[in-house]
């Protein structure tokens, strides 16, 4: 809400905030939409004044003046649902005015006893607002006391009330509408009704505009001023919004243009200006409609409609606009028809500030359509005036570039006379080239329109080269310089004049700024030009002033050896001589041959930069090559093939052979088994590939014969971790053998937890493991830098070596309990526990501890596998408990990377629960401490929830457990919704199995929820916690009239939603067992000011409930259904009208 300003003393303004309380909000938002934007204003005003402090002294007459306005303007809407007072003559104003109220108390459905009827009856009459709005002769104003703050209070409960009750009946307006559309000879009184006595709202005024055909009307509502006042755009600065709403009133003008077309024009020509580009767009096409002579007269509101802010999306004009220049074209109206196109066009200033800094940077200008609609207006609409008056067409486009360019250096004053508009880097190439990448930005789409003219024009006309050449050429920016070498290297025969002068200009010669467009004209023209003009330019290439003059400048700071340096030169001559290459002489061409020879042959030597994408690493040698090979060659192809020195990054490298290597494994997989062997002494990237590709593939149900690769993945932990001098990167090769060994515990890993791993082959697997659980990967340094961006020490875990081995450890020592397991007497063995794999417990024990082994990453794999730990020897692990989770230091990095390792990915078991729970109420305690930059996809407090509410829902802890009563107190709204729906989405799986007593375990926890939030003193603090019981009402798990009950009450604090889709397909279900109850919730549900996605979402099933609720036995079902559709239509939807039909 805006601040508004009165000065420090009583009678002028001062800064002071200002917002409507919730009832106000309430009462201006129905006065705005069943009343009208004036008694809304009045309303909002009389609130100001009341609140401001000090108070204006008059404050009590001001306040009772605009009452009565809102009073009266009251009164006359309501007579679209009591019909006009029959007045008594001789009544007095003040018993008229009574009578009309109790009119419309009596068609509201109010009795005379009821408060509302009693306090509105009351304010006829010189002691009622006329009391205080008046003065009392020449005594001094009414002060703002306890009496006036009484008629106040009684005000809004007036129109609180009425408001409210006449939102029911608000479709008796609509048949009020229905009437007057009907009539075949309207009056002066019946376009008064329309004025006065219909809400001035869209919905009523489009209810009536869009159903009237009858031209007499135009007159009479032109005199009522119905046609005056367009809306302006409807700005919201809180939310940086704003709203182009239609006008509703161009609907019937639109009719009536081809009609009654001198009045229509004349309306138009009296239409108060709008910054609204619907209504404008409208008032376009109305315009359109019109004969040329009366479109004639409009012409400068044409031109103002045009003229819309740039800041607003305006798209929406530009059909109407083009419409209406066709018209103008019919109409032989050219000047006018260009008119609109360069008001679409035009090319406007960057309204944000010039910044001082050092670096003024360019600045994009502005236009009126976004870049989308200016190409396509450019492309289509355009083409029309291009046939009709190319050359001017030509001028026009190329102005608004020059203009362009100009608007984007406006902030470099200092260079004001350099016209280098970098455009070869923007638009690398005149016609269309991938380098130009399509950008769809202003600059390219008018570069093309100037091109396409251009092409155009010559085709048509090639006499006119010149003239197009002289006109580019005054342009002074480089762009149109280009455009014309471009031009002119398409025709070049056409002017040997510009050839000569540009071919044979030294600094265009060298100029990077036309580079593209020069050596097209030099390839396409040269042949043009005399034998001595020949001469001269390979005289050029031949010195190579340039070239020559860099080396020996860059000899003076830092001397070239002789043999680069020459090789510099020879390849510059080289590039020049290609554009040329079809021309030239034995001599020459024997050179060029030459250069060719040892340089190879150039790359893209018309563009002064050329840019590649790149995808990735790549490789000389494909999958189905290497497939196809034998083994000695491929291997030998493995051993010995080496990157090229000179790819700047960007050529093959070994990653890329590792990654053809390895979709050639996964279409031979048996063949690759067998030559593990042959797989040692190769480069660790190939190495790792062979690895990584099997540990995917395996997971596909391949079965892999473990012995060689295991054999290959001894032989790599063997070798030593680094290797001396070596580098690597991602998209390179590998660094040294750390990704291998990473490797090769997922392998093992996968290969464990899937029992593939033939157990005779355990001694082996542990040597290989035992090796890499001592890796460096990750180091402590690592492990900070890694924790500045995230709490997640098990994602360090998986994506670190050591923490990987450790992950297999465990998979390992599963692997092994399954086996055991499954042989005869296998129960008993496997309570033995550790005592099978004595190797695992003095693994997990040294790493256990920090002295030996600090990493949170490591720490986190025993958290992750907790509850399996438990499984392979309880009571290593409950010896062990507070090693894993040291309850006592909770602000311990190792503490907290094992608690939130085992919230974010150990599901929740009751026996781990029961030993955790001090580690649980710890957690408790801490909830909201989450570092919510450095949290991952899941958060931790949520989880904890979850695991919570699992734990109640099994019987493990009730209502009255310490640990559960603290979580509802320490938890904010967001985390109890979260709780809340978390119990509800799970009721929402019709896969799940809840057994009666788990219903009503939750049944109490909701109804203890309820009757606290219930009793809280702000209850905006549990809005989404409320909110969450829609996922349990649509669950059909509890008794509809139960979950209906508990709706209802939990939608009058929360009615936030994002079950909404559930809810109102069980809101149909329920309709035709507890109707009533299924109007109410869904009128507690569409009313509010919910998203517009809540109703237009739903519209198909809140027309099922009110369709059945219509046809249910109870009354009051009916009732308030029929009250609902009224609410609805009042609102704007008024395709449910037909409903009360």
């Amino acid at each position: 809400m805006a601040n508004d300003e009165i000065s420090p003393n009583s009678n002028s303004p001062k800064k002071l905030p200002f917002k409507l309380d919730d009832r106000q909000e309430i009462i201006y938002e129905r006065l705005n939409r069943l009343v009208g934007p004036g008694a809304a204003a009045f309303y909002k005003d009389a609130c100001r004044h009341l609140v401001i402090d000090p108070s204006f002294v008059a404050v009590t007459h001001i306040v009772a003046h605009l009452l009565r306005e809102i009073e009266s303007a009251l009164r006359d809407v309501l007579e679209s649902v009591t019909g006009p007072t029959q007045e008594k003559e001789g009544l007095k104003e003040e018993e008229k005015h009574r009578q009309e109220i109790e009119l419309i108390l009596k068609a509201l459905g109010f009795n005379e006893s009821d408060l509302i009827s009693k306090v509105w009856l009351e304010l006829p009459g010189k002691n009622g607002l006329q009391r205080y709005a008046h003065r009392n002769n020449l005594e001094a104003a009414r002060p703002l006391d306890q009496v006036f703050l009484e008629l106040w209070s009684r005000m809004q409960i007036i129109l609180g009330n009425v408001l409210d009750r006449f939102e029911t009946q608000y479709t008796k307006v609509f048949a009020s509408i229905d009437v007057l559309v009907q009539k075949a000879n309207p009056t002066e009184s019946d376009a008064k009704i329309i004025k006065s006595n219909i809400p001035n709202n869209f919905v009523a005024h489009q209810k009536f505009f869009s159903q009237l055909e009858n031209p007499k009307w135009l007159p009479l509502l032109k005199e009522k001023e119905m046609f005056l006042d367009p809306p302006l755009a409807e700005q919201n600065p809180e939310e940086g919004t704003v709203r182009h709403m239609p006008w509703a009133a161009t609907v019937y003008l639109e009719k009536m243009a081809t009609i009654n077309p001198s009045l229509v024009a004349e309306v138009l020509r009296e239409i108060k200006d709008t910054d609204n580009s619907t209504v404008r767009s409208s008032l376009l096409r109305i315009a359109s409609l019109l004969p040329s002579s009366e479109r004639e007269t409009v012409s400068d509101k044409i031109r103002k409609w045009l003229k819309v802010d740039h800041q607003f999306f305006q798209s929406t004009l530009l059909e109407p606009s083009t419409i209406l220049m066709n018209k103008f074209i019919e109409d032989g109206k050219e000047d006018k028809a260009f008119e609109i196109a360069k008001t679409l066009l035009e090319i406007l200033p960057n309204s944000s500030p010039i910044t001082t800094d050092e670096y003024i940077s360019l600045r994009d200008p502005k236009t009126r359509l976004d870049h989308w609609h200016y190409n396509e207006f450019l492309e289509k609409e355009f083409q029309t005036l291009i046939q009709l008056n190319p050359k001017y067409s030509f001028s026009l486009v190329s102005e608004l570039l020059s203009e362009y360019f100009k608007l984007r250096r406006e902030a470099r004053q200092d260079n004001i006379d350099n016209y280098e508009d970098l455009s070869y880097i923007s638009r690398p190439a005149i016609e269309d080239h991938d380098q130009n990448r399509d950008r769809e930005n202003i600059e390219d789409a008018l570069i093309t329109a100037i091109r396409d003219i251009g092409l155009k024009m010559i085709q048509e006309n090639p006499t006119i080269v010149e003239d197009l050449i002289e006109e580019l050429e005054s342009k002074k920016w480089t762009v149109f310089r280009r455009i014309a070498l471009y031009l002119l290297s398409e025709y070049p025969e056409k002017s040997i004049k510009w050839l000569n002068k540009y071919l044979l200009d030294l600094t265009l010669f060298d100029s990077s700024d036309v580079k593209h467009e020069y050596a097209r004209l030099m390839n396409k023209g040269f042949h043009l030009l005399s034998r001595e003009q020949k001469e001269k330019i390979l005289d050029w290439i031949d010195k190579a002033k340039v070239i020559t003059e860099h080396i020996e400048e860059q000899n003076r700071e830092n001397p070239i050896e002789a043999d680069r340096a020459r090789k510099f030169k020879e390849v510059w001559q080289r590039d020049r001589l290609s554009h040329i290459k079809d021309d030239l002489t034995d001599i020459w061409g024997t050179r060029y041959i030459d250069f060719i020879s040892k340089y190879g042959e150039p790359e893209h030597p018309d563009f002064a930069a050329y840019r590649t994408e790149w995808i990735g690493p790549t490789s000389e040698f494909k999958a189905e090559d290497l497939i196809n090979m034998d083994v000695d060659k491929m291997i030998h192809i493995l051993k010995t093939w080496e990157p090229k020195e000179d790819s700047h990054g960007f050529g093959a490298t070994k990653e890329g052979l590792g990654r053809e290597l390895g979709v050639a494994i996964k279409s031979k997989p048996d063949y690759f088994v067998i030559i593990a062997e042959k797989f040692k002494e190769l480069d660790p990237t190939y190495v790792r590939t062979y690895i990584q590709t099997f540990s995917e593939i395996i997971q596909n149900d391949y079965k892999l014969y473990w012995l060689p690769v295991l054999e290959l993945a001894l032989w790599v932990v063997r070798q030593p971790r680094e290797i001396l001098g070596r580098k690597g990167t991602v998209m390179d090769q590998d660094p040294d053998w750390s990704w291998t060994r990473k490797a090769i515990a997922s392998l093992i890993s996968r290969g464990a937890n899937d029992n593939q791993i033939p157990y005779e082959l355990r001694d082996k697997v542990w040597q290989i493991l035992k090796e890499i659980t001592l890796d460096p990967d990750p180091t402590p340094d690592d492990e900070i830098k890694r924790e500045e961006n995230t709490d997640d020490a098990y994602h360090l875990a998986i994506n670190t070596t050591r923490g990987e081995a450790m992950n297999a450890v465990i998979e390992y020592a599963l692997w092994v309990y399954r086996y055991v397991k499954d042989q005869p007497n296998g129960e008993e063995k496997i309570k033995e526990g550790f005592l099978l794999m004595p190797e695992v417990r003095e693994t997990l024990e040294w790493h256990l501890d920090p002295q030996n082994d600090p990493s949170i990453a490591v720490r986190s794999v025993y958290a992750r596998f907790f509850p399996w730990l438990l499984l392979l020897d309880r009571k290593w692990t409950l010896d062990h408990i507070n090693k894993i989770f040291p309850i006592k230091q909770p602000e311990d990095r190792l503490y907290k990377g094992a608690w939130n390792t085992f919230m974010l990915y150990t599901p929740a078991y009751n026996d781990p629960f029961k030993l955790l729970q001090e580690q649980y109420m710890e957690a408790v305690k801490n909830l909201g401490k989450v570092d919510k930059k450095r949290k991952r996809f899941t958060d931790r407090d949520e989880r904890l929830a979850e695991h919570l509410m699992l734990f109640y829902g099994r019987g493990q802890i009730s209502l009255s457990d310490s640990l559960f009563k603290e979580f509802w107190d320490a938890a904010n709204d967001d985390l109890r919704g979260h709780a809340l729906g978390f119990i509800g989405r799970l009721l929402q799986n019709k896969e799940g199995d809840f057994d009666p007593s788990t219903l009503e375990r939750l049944k109490l926890l909701w109804e203890n929820r309820l009757e606290i939030v219930k009793s809280s003193v702000d209850k905006s603090e549990h809005e989404k916690e409320m909110s969450a019981f829609g996922w349990w009402f649509s669950s059909d798990r509890f008794d509809p009239k139960w979950t209906s009950n508990q709706y209802l009450e939990a939608l009058e604090i929360g009615r936030e939603t994002q079950s909404d889709y559930f809810v109102f397909k069980r809101l149909v279900e329920i309709t035709e067992v507890l109707p009533v109850e299924a109007v109410r919730i869904l009128n507690k549900l569409v009313m509010p000011d919910q998203p517009g996605w809540t109703i237009f979402g739903n519209k198909g099933e809140i027309r099922s409930i009110l369709s059945r609720a219509l046809k249910a036995p109870e009354n009051i079902a009916k009732e308030e259904a029929k009250n609902l559709i009224n609410r609805l239509v009042a609102k704007g939807y008024t395709e449910f009208n037909d409903l009360l039909s």
